[in-house]
């Protein structure tokens, strides 16, 4: 099972926020390149998340790293190689497999960078 996932995984960027004067006395968003990750992302597919996507909500996925990769906190966003953005819905949930490789799954969903 370790060996899927580890085949699984690529890198991806954890994109940090910044916010930057507009020249009119607000704000623009930007985003920013911050670390390299290694993780897997796949389709979430339970029964609830099948009720939200007939519900037009965004799509979820998983997101499973090392465990000694960096703590992805609650909100941030990734963006994989093809130029698609996640932003994590969850906390890590640790899960061993076999061998004592342990991983770190979040959940997350579908982002445009705004």
């Amino acid at each position: 099972m370790s060996n899927l996932i580890e085949r699984s995984m690529f890198p991806v960027m954890l994109l940090k926020k910044t916010q930057m004067p507009d020249g009119e006395g607000g704000n623009r968003t930007a985003w920013t390149d911050d670390k390299t990750l290694f993780a897997a992302i796949t389709a979430h597919k339970s029964n609830l998340t099948r009720v939200a996507e007939h519900d037009e909500t965004k799509d979820t996925f998983n997101i499973t790293t090392h465990d000694n990769e960096a703590d992805l906190p609650l909100f941030s966003v990734i963006r994989d190689s093809y130029g698609q953005t996640y932003r994590v819905t969850s906390a890590p949930r640790l899960f061993p497999v076999p061998m004592s490789v342990h991983y770190k799954r979040y959940t997350a969903e579908r982002w445009e960078l705004s």
